[in-house]
């Protein structure tokens, strides 16, 4: 059984119970007062009365020298044994009294009684039907917060990651080119491969789940998605707090430049309807690297973007990566053991060597490597220096070296 439903039927179960206790209970006390069994008839058929005004008089008969039993306090609940004109015979302290009509109210009879015969005052009468009430409302309450949150959890059923995240809103796979090769991926992709996890939404009402309750580091929106989507991307962060935190990079833009920024979007840029790898870069290397992030941000993204396998070239994405990030320190490149190093100042290689090879033949002959393995070490620096290109230029011609041997 759900708990939900548990919890309910138990509700419901101790409502019952109540009830049964109170109707089975034997007629113990009337008012608080115990009555005479002798005089008071058991049969269903009784009735009760309820003191209006009081403290009222109870007389034991009906004499002008009559004693006076004891006083009805207001608000207090008797069994009515004779009713009449102008005075009521009602069952009081063991014994059987007369009380003035005057001083009473609301006759009632057994279907109220089966509730009220052993209530001394209709405070108790409140509070046991108060605690009915409550219960009630409690299991409401319970059962509406279990819908509420399932509801939320239908809502936001997409899976997103936990650390560095890109939130790509788009219908259509976005193709980019690699700026140092011939190479096309998705955009998705490209983010995959520098260290973050990617969630897709492909309308805006999605990506509005998604953001409930998960805060990217980047938000990717293909500017034709919709009509007016810079005031609809503005109008979906609004009401985050975090905003501030989010970089948004709008793509298929037909005139970047020509975009005035009246969406309220903090952090926000325009890319076209061609670009590369670079690009993408040059907006996310600031971002992750920037000191607001937490340290273990930038562990994540040192150690996922700046440690890994080399294969078919991907070794200058990784200088990419390096010199738009502005990092000095030094890669080791191991092929089947170690094989070389290269050594980076604020993102431009100052040295390179492997073991038959120095300067920028070592570093295109490291970029050549089909498969092995990098890694990088930040803040180890290299006095002697034997490149004397930027890390750009090394690539550039590496790449037109590469095109002209493929020509041969």
């Amino acid at each position: 059984m759900k708990p939900e439903a548990s919890c309910f039927t138990g509700l419901l179960l101790v409502i019952t119970f109540t009830l049964s206790a109170q109707q089975t209970a034997p007629p113990k006390t009337i008012s608080g007062q115990r009555a005479d069994s002798s005089a008071v008839s058991p049969e269903d058929t009784a009735q009760y009365i309820t003191i209006s005004q009081g403290p009222a008089p109870v007389l034991k008969s009906l004499a002008p020298n009559s004693p006076i039993l004891g006083m009805a306090q207001q608000g207090k609940i008797f069994r009515l044994i004779n009713r009449g004109k102008s005075w009521h015979r009602i069952a009081f302290k063991d014994t059987i009294g007369w009380i003035e009509k005057r001083y009473t109210k609301s006759v009632v009879n057994n279907r109220f009684s089966s509730l009220t015969r052993n209530l001394p005052a209709y405070g108790i009468g409140a509070l046991f039907g108060g605690g009915l009430i409550f219960l009630l409302v409690l299991a409401a309450i319970f059962l509406g917060g279990r819908i509420l949150i399932a509801g939320l959890k239908k809502r936001s059923s997409v899976n997103v990651p936990a650390g560095k995240g890109c939130l790509i809103i788009a219908r259509e796979t976005k193709k980019i080119e690699y700026s140092l090769s011939s190479r096309v991926a998705a955009l998705e992709t490209c983010f995959t491969e520098i260290g973050f996890e990617v969630t897709n939404a492909h309308e805006l009402n999605v990506a509005r789940n998604i953001l409930w309750h998960y805060n990217p580091d980047v938000i990717c929106v293909d500017w034709q998605l919709e009509d007016n989507i810079h005031k609809k991307v503005g109008n979906l962060l609004l009401g985050k707090a975090s905003t501030a935190n989010i970089f948004v990079i709008f793509y298929n833009v037909p005139d970047p430049a020509s975009v005035q920024q009246n969406s309220g979007i903090p952090n926000v840029s325009y890319l076209g309807i061609s670009f590369t790898d670079r690009d993408i870069f040059k907006f996310v290397t600031p971002l992750i690297m920037t000191d607001r992030k937490s340290k273990e941000v930038r562990r994540s993204v040192e150690s996922h973007a700046l440690e890994g396998d080399i294969s078919n070239g991907s070794l200058s994405e990784v200088f990419q990566f390096l010199e738009i990030g502005k990092k000095s320190g030094c890669m080791l490149i191991d092929k089947n053991g170690p094989y070389g190093m290269i050594y980076f100042e604020q993102g431009q290689i100052t040295s390179a060597s492997t073991p038959s090879q120095k300067g920028n033949d070592a570093v295109y002959s490291m970029l050549n490597i089909p498969e092995g393995t990098f890694r990088f070490l930040l803040g180890k620096s290299s006095q002697a220096r034997n490149v004397t290109i930027g890390t750009l230029g090394l690539l550039m011609e590496w790449a037109r070296l590469n095109d002209e041997a493929s020509r041969h």
